[in-house]
């Protein structure tokens, strides 16, 4: 019950495969080139299409290549990759240590009779994907906020661009609107994270038991 919690990211070829070492899954490579050559550009995209109330992401596309070229897809992409590393490593860390936690105090109350309630398990997993998806957006948000900013400036003040990186940003925005500044927003991101948590990580533990059922099952009898 008591130990250390890794964090590591595998690679596959092609698809989700299992590691029989650690039973973790992996991601396949063409997630990781998504993470790399289309969340970054379509990160400032999407953000400058909320912003200008555009219906077609496809012309804004459009409009930052004309005024700046490819690299202004990929403006603040620092943030992102950082932001990116951060929220990978407190989700699953997350995740992880809350589960251990409720699923100990499931065991006391049910060690009597043995193996847990399958319902009991359905509600762990949503319950700490929650908590997962709260802590995520917590410990995410300011660089969320710098990454945002940066994506979108010159947008509101005639063009102009005020940050030249991600720490000028981040130091101009605590000096002149101080550290709460870089929080707003945090109330409907922690409800959209802990939602999404709750049904990624239900999702992701019926599969993955699945996958140890079948593997079990069709396991080569040696001998």
């Amino acid at each position: 019950r008591d130990g250390l919690i890794f964090v590591k990211e595998n690679n596959a070829k092609d698809g989700f495969v299992l590691d029989t070492e650690d039973s973790s899954l992996t991601r396949s490579h063409k997630y990781f080139m998504h993470l790399f050559e289309e969340r970054l550009g379509w990160e400032v995209v999407k953000h400058r299409t909320q912003l200008l109330g555009s219906d077609s992401a496809l012309r804004v596309a459009g409009a930052v290549l004309r005024a700046e070229g490819p690299i202004g897809l990929y403006r603040g992409s620092a943030a992102t990759l950082v932001r990116n590393v951060v929220y990978n490593g407190v989700q699953w860390t997350s995740f992880a240590t809350t589960r251990a936690a409720l699923a100990a105090a499931i065991d006391g109350c049910h060690g009597a009779r043995g193996r847990k309630p399958k319902g009991d398990m359905a509600l762990l997993d949503l319950a700490a994907g929650m908590a997962a998806g709260v802590a995520t957006a917590v410990c995410t948000q300011p660089i969320d906020c710098v990454n945002t900013r940066l994506q979108t400036q010159g947008l509101i003040e005639g063009g102009a661009a005020r940050y030249t990186g991600m720490v000028d940003c981040w130091r101009r925005t605590v000096a002149h609107e101080g550290s709460g500044a870089l929080f707003r927003g945090l109330a409907p991101r922690a409800l959209t994270f802990s939602v999404g948590g709750a049904f990624f990580f239900f999702a992701y533990e019926a599969c993955y038991a699945r996958v140890r059922r079948h593997l079990h099952e069709h396991r080569p009898q040696v001998g």
